[in-house]
C-alpha cells in the first residue's frame, strides 16, 4: 500500500473525465497507470488546478533510484565497456519500480555511475540472475555497444559457468538436455514438460562430501531460462541445498552461484570470474576444488 510520502503532487491544467484520461495526456501508457492506481481511482473527475496525488513509482516508471539500502557489491572488473558485478544473494539484479532499493542497479547509481534510463528497468544488464542467486552480473557501459551485444549475445557469449551444491551424491557428468514449460500465478513455476522449450546444460561433480552427502557440482549453462539450473537439477534427483520451492533442503541460502561469464567484444577475449560465493566455503573449499581455473 502506497502512503503519501510514496506520491507526487501534481496540478491539472485543464478538466478532464477521469484521471486515467489526464495522465494519458501527459504521456504515461494505460498499462503503466493501471499497474499503480486502481480502478475507484481512474474514475474519478478532474477538474482545472486540482491537486493530484500521483505514486512516484508511476512519475518515475523505469528510472533506478540513486539511494541503495542492500550489502556492499564488490567490482570484480571495470573498463571502458564493462563493469562486472560480484552480485549478493537475496538482492534483485534491478528494480521492477522506482521505490525498489535492494538492487545492484540502484547500488551503481549511488556510487555515481551513469546508467542509461532505458523502457525497461533492467538498463544495460546482459543478462539477470535471480533474487537467491550470486554471482557474476555483467553490465555493458555504452548504450550503442549494449544494443549490439544484446543483438548477437549468443554469439558474443562463449561460457557460462555456475556452482551448485546440491543434495546427495551426484554422479551425472555431461550434457542433460530437457523441455521446460511454466504454470502458477505469473508462471511463476517451471516444471519439466514434454511441450515446453528445449534447454541444455552439461554438468561435472567437482567433490561429494560423504560425511554431509552433499556435492559441488559445476555447470555450464548452453541456454538460459528462468530457474533452469534449480528445476533441471532438482528433476535429476539432486535438487540444490535451500531451494525449497523446488524440493530442496532449507539452508542458510540457496546454494547457486555464477562464477564466470567469458564473452568476446571487438576481437578480445574477456573471462569475468566472481570467486566470492558466499557461505559455500562452509561445505567445501572452493580453492582447492576450482583450481583448474587460472584465476583462483
Amino acid at each position: 500500500m502506497l502512503t503519501l510520502s510514496d506520491r507526487i503532487e501534481l496540478s491539472s491544467l485543464d478538466t478532464y473525465d477521469n484521471l486515467l484520461d489526464f495522465l494519458v495526456s501527459i504521456g504515461y501508457s494505460k498499462n503503466q497507470i493501471k499497474k499503480y492506481l486502481s480502478k475507484g481511482e481512474l474514475k474519478k473527475k478532474i477538474a482545472r488546478k486540482m491537486l493530484l496525488q500521483i505514486p512516484i513509482n508511476l512519475i518515475n516508471s523505469f528510472s533506478v533510484n540513486p539511494g541503495y539500502d542492500g550489502p556492499a557489491i564488490e567490482i570484480v572488473y571495470e573498463d571502458e565497456h564493462f563493469v562486472v558485478m560480484n552480485k549478493p544473494k537475496l538482492i534483485h539484479s534491478h528494480p521492477l519500480s522506482y521505490l525498489e532499493k535492494n538492487n545492484c542497479l540502484s547500488f551503481l547509481l549511488s556510487k555515481g555511475y551513469h546508467l542509461k534510463q532505458t523502457n525497461a528497468y533492467d538498463s544495460t544488464l546482459l543478462h539477470r540472475l535471480d533474487f537467491e542467486t550470486s554471482g557474476c552480473l555483467v553490465l555493458a557501459k555504452k548504450y550503442d555497444e549494449y544494443l549490439k551485444m544484446r543483438e548477437n549475445f549468443n554469439q558474443i557469449t562463449k561460457e557460462k559457468i555456475y556452482l551448485a551444491i546440491v543434495e546427495g551424491e551426484f554422479t551425472h557428468k555431461g550434457h542433460f538436455i530437457c523441455k521446460l514449460a511454466t504454470k502458477g500465478e505469473n508462471n511463476s513455476k517451471v516444471f519439466v514438460s514434454d511441450s515446453g522449450q528445449e534447454v541444455k546444460a552439461s554438468f561435472e561433480c567437482l567433490e561429494y562430501s560423504r560425511e554431509k552427502n552433499l556435492s559441488l557440482v559445476k555447470v555450464y549453462l548452453e541456454t538460459g531460462h528462468r530457474h533452469q539450473l534449480r528445476v533441471q537439477l532438482a528433476f535429476m534427483g539432486n535438487p540444490i541445498l535451500g531451494d525449497t520451492f523446488y524440493g530442496g533442503k532449507a539452508s542458510s541460502r540457496l546454494f547457486l552461484h555464477s562464477l564466470s561469464y567469458q564473452v568476446v567484444w571487438e576481437n578480445q577475449t574477456y573471462r569475468f570470474v566472481s570467486k566470492n560465493a558466499e557461505l559455500f566455503d562452509s561445505f567445501f573449499d572452493l580453492n582447492r576444488c576450482l583450481k583448474m581455473f587460472n584465476d583462483i
